[in-house]
């Protein structure tokens, strides 16, 4: 069986003392600066392209009020972040079954 980089990572963690539910709570908080960063920028970048497609077709649609919206985006973002949640269980149940000699020994 090939063994990932990312358990040969929490292997060495366990290795040198690391418990496993600290384990968990640094895979939790990666998961969230990740998503929370993603989800930023990507609305950065829609706001900001809609605003230059706006912009641009304005000309041949004719103006009216561009709104940003925030009744949309709220449960998208909600349903992401369940979404990206409920991803890091199965990786959670792996890590806990993790043989650390064996990951290592393959190093």
């Amino acid at each position: 069986m090939r063994i990932q980089l990312r358990e040969k990572e929490y292997a060495m963690l366990r290795a040198i003392g690391l418990m496993p539910s600290s384990l968990k709570h640094i895979i939790v908080y990666e998961i969230t600066i990740l998503t929370t960063v993603g989800l930023l920028l990507g609305y950065i970048l829609s706001i900001v392209s809609t605003k230059i497609l706006h912009s641009y077709f304005s000309v041949m649609i004719g103006n009216y009020m561009y709104q940003i919206p925030f009744i949309i985006l709220l449960p998208i973002s909600v349903f992401i972040v369940l979404v990206l949640g409920l991803s890091c269980i199965p990786l959670i149940k792996r890590i806990n079954n993790i043989q650390v000699i064996r990951v290592l020994n393959s190093i």
